[in-house]
């Protein structure tokens, strides 16, 4: 079925194997033949590219983008002994973009429902929306988290681009969206009312400058989400030439590739999308091989995975309960003694999954907050946006 929507990579038109290290990648992925449909059963990851480019000039767009990402990332080194990766190929064009996109959904599924990772090497971000498509299998709604400088919630006029996929993507019936997190956004360049469209939708959004402050505030945004997007446009440009939406703000390398990571360790993220990169305009080939570099870090997040289920409550979790000073009140944090990621409870049933509470991922910094008699805002936020959903929910029965 998978040969209906790929065609296949010719890995010896990006490297020479034989000057090649046995330790580089190389040498240590398969290769999608195009004809029967690989045994997933033997991978645990999977790169597919997208070389198509619905909106920009032939001679500025990002058809060439995967094989330009392709031939940094083969070349370099694995350190993962139990790597399992198999590069599917290219997404075939279909008559129209959506098509295309839902020609992308239908190898995500494949690759999702064989508990396969997918990380798509894309073209512009209204690909995203496909991604999103290919999770729509999912038995319960999937949490999507989106890394971009500006929100993509401009309404289309006549198809979806770059600008708009994500009015599609919250409007799209049946709708299986959970939370949606937008994570990089900067104010200048963001309407004030998209933002609070966002968050009477009891979306969040966090601005860059709040998660560049620290970093690792990042890590909680995307341990419950399903599907991670990654917008290039989000990079200062010094660090990132290879966009078309310059900008002298934005994550820093370094902080990408640790974003990347983030999403890689995740137990929950099942697709790893990074789109917006544009080879001509990356005259020494250095956006790409930053591309490959974050995927080479969200590999090694990935094969860093603890299996964690702190709803379970196991001895591998400790239990810190924080009285506060207000009579009768308590924050309850949940830690891991596996890898030392800290959850926090909030007193709202979770109908859905039949809980009398609702485990938030959080830092060890808030439950410190918290130690100090400041309810962390996160704990308030998720009160609030978890309460109103349930009375939402009681009105509709």
């Amino acid at each position: 079925m998978l040969r209906d929507f790929l065609d296949q990579v010719d890995i010896d038109q990006l490297v020479d194997n034989k000057k090649l290290s046995i330790s580089q990648l190389a040498n240590n992925l398969a290769i999608f033949d195009g004809e029967e449909d690989p045994d997933f059963d033997r991978y645990d990851l999977a790169l597919i590219g997208i070389p198509i480019d619905y909106e920009n000039a032939i001679d500025d767009n990002c058809v060439t983008a995967p094989m330009a990402i392709r031939r940094e990332f083969f070349q370099l080194f694995n350190w993962e002994p139990s790597l399992r990766l198999i590069d599917l190929g290219d997404v075939r064009m279909g008559e129209s973009p959506m098509d295309t996109y839902h020609a992308l959904a239908e190898v995500l599924k494949e690759c999702i429902s064989a508990n396969v990772l997918p990380i798509i090497l894309g073209s512009t971000h209204d690909f995203a929306f496909g991604q999103y498509l290919g999770h729509s299998d999912a038995s319960k709604p999937v949490n999507v988290v989106t890394i971009d400088e500006r929100v993509d919630l401009k309404q289309p006029d006549e198809q979806t681009d770059s600008q708009s996929y994500l009015f599609n993507l919250l409007a799209h019936q049946p709708n299986f969206l959970g939370e949606y997190r937008q994570i990089a956004y900067q104010n200048y360049l963001v309407d004030p009312m998209t933002v609070d469209t966002m968050k009477k939708m009891n979306f969040d959004c966090h601005r860059l400058g709040h998660i560049r402050a620290d970093i690792r505030r990042l890590e909680p945004l995307v341990r419950d989400a399903q599907m991670v997007s990654f917008d290039m446009s989000a990079m200062r440009f010094a660090d990132f030439p290879g966009q078309r939406f310059a900008s002298p703000n934005g994550f820093l390398a370094e902080e990408a590739c640790r974003a990347a990571r983030y999403a890689g360790i995740s137990d929950q993220v099942q697709s790893f999308g990074i789109y917006e990169y544009f080879p001509s305009r990356d005259a020494q080939s250095v956006s790409a091989q930053l591309v490959a570099q974050m995927i080479w870090h969200f590999i090694e997040g990935f094969y860093s995975r603890k299996g964690e289920q702190p709803y379970l409550m196991t001895r591998d979790y400790l239990i810190y309960t924080v009285e506060l000073n207000a009579e009768g009140h308590k924050i309850d944090f949940v830690r891991s003694c596996k890898s030392d990621r800290w959850w926090m409870k909030v007193p709202i049933a979770d109908a859905e999954n039949a809980r009398p509470y609702r485990l938030i991922p959080c830092t060890e910094a808030e439950y410190q907050e918290a130690v100090d008699q400041e309810i962390p805002d996160r704990w308030i936020n998720s009160f609030l946006k978890y309460s109103a959903q349930t009375l939402k929910s009681e009105e509709n029965k």
